[in-house]
């Protein structure tokens, strides 16, 4: 399953393949996409140091 490695990893730690494989994930399954968006959502909102960031 390359695909699970791909959605579980930030986008900044992405190869170059993986990143292909996440646009083609995008352009395919819009619900896939939507979780994979509300995953990086709430790990940015989880880095932030204070309240008024997030």
């Amino acid at each position: 399953m390359p695909s699970t490695y791909t959605l579980g990893k930030a986008p900044e730690k992405l190869t170059q393949n993986q990143y292909e494989r996440l646009q083609m994930i995008a352009k395919t399954n819009h619900k896939l996409l939507r979780g994979y968006t509300l995953k990086e959502r709430l790990r940015m909102a989880l880095k932030m140091s204070n309240i008024e960031e997030a």
